[in-house]
């Protein structure tokens, strides 16, 4: 996977080069500032005539110049350059988060993936300026200062080379933090206990939830400054690898007297001294390698799609008269049990059908299923007479309209969440399905009507007008079938009924698949599925699976006594 998110610099490249050679520029020009000075100084102090000293000033000047200019042409072709994979990093990582959906709970938290994304790519773009562009400039500036010292003396030329790979490799593997991935635990944990506060306090456990926040904030607070430790060690070896290198050489050039002059002595010390400082930083790669390694980590999860490929299937074509037919179906979460085993059931053109059953029994899976969002183990289902198969996962979803039990609103106007869900709906067509959707009236009496805020998952609303308003975006676009998850879950009775009602009065032309616990009004349902144990264990009639004396008789038992 690393090599794969690595790929997407390929487009970047030349300006990641181009970067790294005007950085190299720059490097020298310190390194020339410093030489040329060094010249000067000592040159004046033999009382060398001022004509001899032109040449030195107008490079100390030069020098200067050029410092300046290739810094700030390095920052800004790198930054463009970083920026631009981000970029591109970013629009890969929220497709493979679509392509991944729904995730698991045992895989990764809802909390994980918005810090993922928001931190882990801030990490990776900031390691491609920190982590990618500086050792190179530093090992370019010490090839060339390794050719610039070999003529004068072989020794000090490798002493320095050996303090380079010493500082920039050892250093950082030594010394580089060794932190566990605590900073996501605690922003997630940070981030239910904000979401969950009202909850927290009216159950009386805001109190246990501070403490455990709390102490995985000193957890994580003791393992930064470990972190900052080691830093602080690996900075502090690197100048006394530095220092000692630079005396080493220092003593090999009075050990040459006789083979350079003082000033060649002079120049040459300061020209290590100088590249010693632009080297000196590279020291803290440990800590940007494991920012880096730590974001890849957290990225992997996102960046592997889930397996979306259906299983080749021989199964005959079903009856004609059926719009959906599901065929010997099994499925199991990753390293989970199957949740079913040869499930078969089908949906009659023109029909209500209700499909209910215990908690946990795979009743909401099934609705990933039939949308592509999932991929079953083996089985077949058909649109009509056409497998999956051969279906585009857009067109099924274009034929299916889905209401969920947890779909989200976003905090915005009503308007705008039929917008960012059909762009090119207008508000004509926004009053016709939320009128169809019993919200009419109630929009009719708002100030702002569409204009109106509704708050982060419709939280200004009350239950039914939300259960409704969740119905009028899925019937915002005509489809052959409305499949909508518990749309009385946690409603009063009277708001139920009232919802039932008006599933069947605006889908009067669709067909219907209604997952639910409510019996109430189960009875004007055209067929009822009764998922039992993996698989329909009754199918039928609501008149008729009563009459059958089985588990959906028991079931209305239950519900008349209760």
């Amino acid at each position: 996977m690393k090599k794969r998110k690595w790929l997407l610099l390929r487009s970047i490249m030349p300006y990641l080069l181009l970067s790294v050679f005007i950085g190299f520029l720059c490097n020298m020009s310190v390194v020339g500032l410093m030489a040329a000075s060094a010249y000067l100084v000592t040159s004046a102090a033999l009382h060398t005539p001022l004509y001899a000293l032109a040449l030195a000033i107008t490079g100390v000047r030069a020098c200067g110049i050029s410092r300046a200019v290739f810094r700030y042409a390095e920052r800004y072709i790198s930054h463009n350059a970083a920026f631009a994979a981000w970029r591109e990093l970013r629009f890969e990582v929220y497709k493979s988060v679509m392509r991944a959906l729904p995730f698991s709970e045992q895989t990764i938290h809802s909390g994980d993936v918005f810090m993922t994304v928001i931190e882990a790519l801030d990490e990776l773009r900031d390691a491609v300026l920190r982590l990618f562009l500086p050792p190179l400039g530093g090992f370019l500036l010490t090839a060339a200062l390794f050719v610039f010292l070999f003529p004068y003396d072989r020794t000090a030329a490798g002493v320095f080379a050996v303090s380079f790979f010493i500082i920039t490799i050892m250093v950082p593997f030594i010394f580089h933090p060794r932190r566990k991935k605590l900073l996501s635990a605690l922003q997630t944990e940070l981030y239910e206990f904000i979401d969950g506060a009202s909850d927290m306090a009216a159950f009386g456990y805001a109190g246990r939830r501070a403490e455990l926040a709390q102490s995985k904030i000193e957890e994580t607070a003791a393992a930064e400054k470990r972190s900052f430790r080691s830093t602080a060690a690996a900075e502090m070896t690197a100048q006394l690898i530095a220092a000692a290198a630079i005396v080493f050489i220092l003593g090999i050039f009075i050990e040459s007297q006789s083979a350079m002059t003082g000033v060649e002595a002079a120049v040459l010390l300061l020209v290590v001294m100088a590249a010693f400082e632009v080297i000196l930083p590279l020291a803290g790669l440990g800590g940007q390698w494991q920012k880096a390694a730590d974001a890849f980590a957290r990225l992997d999860l996102l960046l592997q799609a889930r397996e979306n490929k259906l299983p080749s299937s021989h199964l005959d074509s079903p009856p004609k008269e059926n719009l959906l037919t599901v065929q010997e179906l099994s499925f199991s979460h990753p390293g989970e049990k199957l949740l079913y085993k040869k499930l078969d059931f089908s949906l009659g053109k023109g029909e209500k059908t209700a499909l209910i059953g215990s908690s946990g029994s795979g009743k909401s899976t099934i609705v990933n299923l039939l949308v592509r969002l999932l991929a079953y183990n083996s089985g077949a289902v058909f649109w009509k007479e056409r497998i999956y198969n051969d279906i585009a996962e857009e067109e099924i979803r274009e034929k299916i309209r889905t209401a969920l039990q947890e779909q989200y609103i976003f905090d915005t106007t009503i308007r705008e969440n039929f917008k960012i869900l059909y762009p090119e709906i207008n508000d004509e067509e926004i009053y016709a399905v939320l009128q169809s959707a019993g919200l009419g009236d109630f929009i009719e009496q708002l100030p702002e009507r569409l204009d109106t805020d509704i708050g982060r998952d419709g939280r200004y609303l009350s239950g039914g007008q939300r259960r409704r308003l969740i119905i009028a975006l899925a019937l915002a676009r005509k489809s052959p079938l409305l499949i909508l998850d518990e749309p009385t879950a946690g409603l009063d009775a009277l708001s139920a009924g009232e919802i039932v009602e008006t599933i069947m009065k605006v889908s009067a032309e669709k067909n219907v698949f209604v997952i639910t616990h409510d019996l109430s009004r189960i009875e004007k349902f055209d067929r009822v599925l009764i998922l039992d144990d993996g698989r329909i264990a009754e199918a039928g009639k609501p008149a008729d699976l009563i009459k059958a004396n089985g588990l959906f008789a028991e079931m209305m038992c239950c519900r008349n006594i209760i």
